[in-house]
Formats: structure tokens, C-alpha cells, sequence
């Protein structure tokens, strides 16, 4: 039987269930020395302000930048700005390795194209499939997450799947040993289950009056790294 969240509504809502992403600063300096070209254009339009980068902020571009070779880098970088915070100032070289990857021109092409039709299972395994190195999944699913964020069709939308997250659905005790057999050694799979159940458990604790999205139950899973209140 899949798990159920409902129970936990109202102590996960008193908890900051839907409390509002914050902003992250970015030190500018550090991404002016790895990627001087994306930075300066990123500087140029209106995402930043006082030196942040919020998910509205990213969602604004990543409806106002059409897919392009340069458009996608500079989400790409935005995207790991985002990411990487105000700290965490090993991931400079990872990212840098990344991008340098001989096709990563066409993995965030491919990538964002698949996301934009709701193809998560596609786009996490194409990701993987492009050997590209520097980053894993915490860092190439908020990639897909950020592709998801521009205007368009109804459909699934990725959001990130990293050690804080799966943490958290462990303490809930997703998945039960029996979707664990099934989903061993498919991450790609994993992930489209995992974007699934979110949005499942994001209609069983939304209400009359509150609602709940698959992003506001990510980031409290996220926010909470484990230590998730489970009601009686």
C-alpha cells in the first residue's frame, strides 16, 4: 500500500510546510573567476538583486531565456549559483569540470527539452547516459528542476532529489522494501517515482485551507535533512 503523508498535515504545517524558499547570496567574486562570460551576462539582467538569487528569480529567466547554447549555460550557471549558496566553495572546480564536458552543450539542450515535455525518467537518464562528470544528482536534478520552472504545458515538473531530501523520505519510510527491490539499481526510475510520490503527497496535505505543491513539501523535506516531526 503506498505510504500516506495525510496524518502528518497539520504537525508538518506548524512545522513550515509552506514557508517561502529564501534567497541564497552569491559571491560574485568566485563566479566571475570560473565562468567571467555567463556572470557578466547574468549580471546584466534583472536576477540578481543585492547579490541573491531566489527560485522566482530563476523561474523569470528560465521563462525569458529561449533555449539556446548560451541561454542554456547561463541558466545552467544561475542554476548552480542557486545551488551552491553563499558557501560550499569546493563545487567551483566541479561545475567548471562539468561544463567542460565535450558535450554538455547538447546534454543541457536535450535535457531541457525533455523536461519541458514532462519526460523526467528521459531527461534524468540522458543526464547520466552523457557521462558528464564534476556534478551528480544533487546538482543535475536542480538543473531539471529549474528547466521546469519556465511557462508552459501542464505537465510533471522535476524537482531535486539530493542527500538532505532523501534523508528526510527514509525517516517517512519511502520507499517500503518492496518499491526498493523494484526501483534497485534504476536511479533514473527512482527519480521518476520519487517526483510522483511528491506530488501525491502534496494533494494528500493540501486542504480547505492551505495548498500544497510538490516544491513546498521538496524544500520542507529539505529544510528538515531527517529530523521530519511524524505525528502519532
Amino acid at each position: 500500500m503506498p505510504i500516506s503523508v495525510e496524518q502528518h498535515r497539520d504537525l508538518w504545517l506548524e512545522n513550515g510546510l509552506t514557508d517561502a524558499p529564501v534567497s541564497v547570496n552569491v559571491p560574485g567574486r568566485a563566479w566571475r573567476m570560473y565562468f567571467p562570460a555567463e556572470t557578466e551576462r547574468l549580471v546584466k539582467t534583472t536576477l540578481f538583486t543585492a547579490s541573491k538569487i531566489s527560485i522566482e528569480s530563476l523561474k523569470n529567466l528560465a521563462s525569458s531565456f529561449p533555449a539556446s547554447p548560451e541561454n542554456n549555460r547561463d541558466l545552467f550557471v544561475a542554476t548552480m549559483m542557486w545551488g551552491r549558496g553563499p558557501k560550499n566553495g569546493r563545487m567551483m572546480p566541479k561545475f567548471k569540470l562539468a561544463a567542460s564536458h565535450h558535450g554538455f552543450d547538447e546534454t543541457l539542450s536535450m535535457t531541457r527539452e525533455t523536461v519541458a515535455s514532462g519526460h523526467l525518467r528521459q531527461a534524468h537518464s540522458l543526464w547520466v547516459s552523457s557521462g558528464t562528470t564534476g556534478i551528480r544528482e544533487s546538482f543535475f536534478t536542480k538543473w531539471l528542476f529549474v528547466c521546469s520552472l519556465s511557462k508552459g504545458s501542464n505537465v510533471l515538473r522535476a524537482v531535486t532529489l539530493d542527500s538532505r531530501v532523501r534523508a528526510s523520505v527514509k525517516t517517512i519510510g519511502w520507499p517500503d522494501a518492496a518499491l526498493r527491490k523494484t526501483l534497485r539499481g534504476k536511479p533514473s526510475l527512482f527519480y521518476e517515482q520519487y517526483v510522483q510520490v511528491l506530488y501525491r503527497w502534496a494533494r494528500e496535505l493540501s486542504s480547505q485551507c492551505a495548498t500544497v505543491v510538490p516544491l513546498d513539501v521538496e524544500q520542507f523535506l529539505y529544510r528538515k535533512n531527517g529530523d521530519v516531526p511524524m505525528a502519532d
